[in-house]
């Protein structure tokens, strides 16, 4: 079994990934409400748009090296 090179990868401190991993779990709680209620297209939509900027917001938190 290979073993992937991590050697270009950062440590990210756990204050910076927990607010992240909060987000994500409402976020799928949402999913699952809208996915097995009645939504509407413009639900989802709004949902998804949210769901997009969350995700670039993590790209941006954890590219960011761990200072201290």
């Amino acid at each position: 079994m290979r073993v992937p090179d991590t050697s270009h990868l950062t440590t990210v401190r756990a204050a910076d990934v927990v607010p992240l991993v909060d987000e994500l779990t409402e976020a799928l709680e949402e999913t699952v409400r809208l996915a097995t209620g009645q939504a509407t297209p413009l639900e989802w939509e709004v949902h998804l748009d949210y769901l997009r900027a969350m995700q670039r917001v993590a790209r941006e938190a954890l590219a960011v090296p761990a200072t201290g």
